[in-house]
């Protein structure tokens, strides 16, 4: 039987390649498309070569089959754009939440695409959709729960659709810069697209320092790069570190001015020029910079060179009794007349008594010892 097979092997090269005998072996050969009288239909022939039997009872040479089917037609890219809408989970949600239906595979292509083309053209990354659909429910929750905005084509759908990337962040508890990027996001959705928002604004205080904060690590190189690409792409502006540095700058010459006057930099939290600047409070925005490093080198060094205190080792009391001490130990009036300052105010003298016993028991901090000394206090002899 197996010589009989290797006899007959080489024969059955006139049905094209050679078919194992342990296999079933199918040969398609598509046929010019034929239309009958009155239909419109395309079909093929299907020509199949196919052993029948298994092991020893399978058939030695194929037979031959023949059947006509119909030619499956191909959808029109209209058809599939309209299937797509009708089908994509994403899609079909914005649609839900306020987004024309003419727009919304552009606007998830958008949220899902890892770059756009310089024609428009959105690069669509099969994990970013994926990420789309597992946080978009989140992240409109969050819009209306948090961020205020009202749902409909009106709040949330107008929110998606000027900056539709938001809706693959994660805006758990765990990622604050995600959370901040809706905030953003709503922001801009109801101010023209404009990303400068204001330090301290009411609705939200924390969103304009955060929105300093990216514009300075722009500044320093220590934004990523993803990041980076995340706030271009939703219209932020990063040229307007410029401005912040001028209200650096005015900030700074306020501070100084209490440097002359107090002798020393530390601002009270509380403490609001005549014109309204709380400089205690930006003084308190720059300790926490400086813990975060998003100031800049030549920020701290001036900060530094005129005695500025990333740690603040007192309370507002013990800087309040400080300023005081400053105030009755460089009297100019005092220091024209030669006439040598001693303590009159009675609590001044008493907290000046507390400050020597701490001294002596060793128990004050070297900070403090640091600071009564560069105000002119002599801890040895009391005054």
């Amino acid at each position: 039987m197996a010589a009989a097979r290797r006899l007959l092997w080489p024969r059955l090269g006139h049905f094209g390649s050679a078919i194992p005998c342990s296999t079933v072996a199918r040969r398609s050969v598509r046929a010019q498309s034929s239309r009958g009288e009155g239909e419109e239909r395309a079909t093929e022939l299907i020509f199949k070569l196919e052993r029948r039997g298994e092991g020893w009872a399978e058939e030695i040479l194929p037979s031959l089959t023949i059947e006509r089917r119909d030619v499956p037609r191909k959808k029109s890219s209209a058809t599939k754009e309209a299937q797509r809408r009708v089908e994509g989970v994403a899609e079909r949600f914005v649609c839900l939440h306020g987004v024309p239906e003419e727009q919304a595979a552009s606007v998830v292509d958008r949220a899902c695409a890892w770059r756009v083309t310089r024609g428009g053209r959105a690069l669509i990354d099969r994990r970013r959709r994926k990420r789309v659909q597992r946080h978009m429910e989140k992240v409109v929750k969050y819009l209306e729960d948090i961020c205020g905005v009202e749902p409909g084509e009106g709040g949330v759908a107008k929110v998606i659709q000027a900056t539709p990337q938001i809706l693959g962040c994660n805006v758990s508890l765990n990622d604050r810069w995600e959370r901040r990027v809706v905030e953003l996001a709503a922001y801009m959705a109801d101010h023209e697209g404009s990303s400068d928002v204001p330090q301290g604004w009411e609705p939200n205080p924390e969103l304009g320092n955060w929105v300093g904060k990216q514009r300075a690590a722009k500044q320093q190189g220590t934004l990523s790069e993803e990041r980076e690409e995340m706030l271009i792409s939703m219209g932020f502006t990063f040229d307007k570190f410029h401005e912040t540095s001028v209200c650096w700058e005015e900030r700074f010459d306020f501070l100084l001015d209490f440097k002359l006057s107090h002798g020393h930099c530390l601002v009270p939290k509380d403490w609001v020029l005549e014109d309204g600047c709380e400089l205690g409070g930006w003084v308190e925005e720059q300790r926490k910079l400086f813990r975060e490093g998003l100031l800049t080198e030549g920020m701290i060094s001036r900060l530094e060179h005129i005695g500025f205190v990333w740690e603040v080792p007192a309370s507002d009391t013990w800087i309040e009794q400080y300023s005081e001490l400053i105030k009755h130990k460089y009297d100019p009036e005092r220091q024209r007349l030669g006439i040598q300052p001693r303590l009159g105010n009675r609590n001044l003298s008493k907290w000046v008594e507390e400050q020597l016993l701490l001294w002596r028991k060793g128990s004050l901090k070297p900070e403090l010892q640091s600071l009564l000394e560069d105000a002119g206090l002599s801890l040895d002899s009391g005054c």
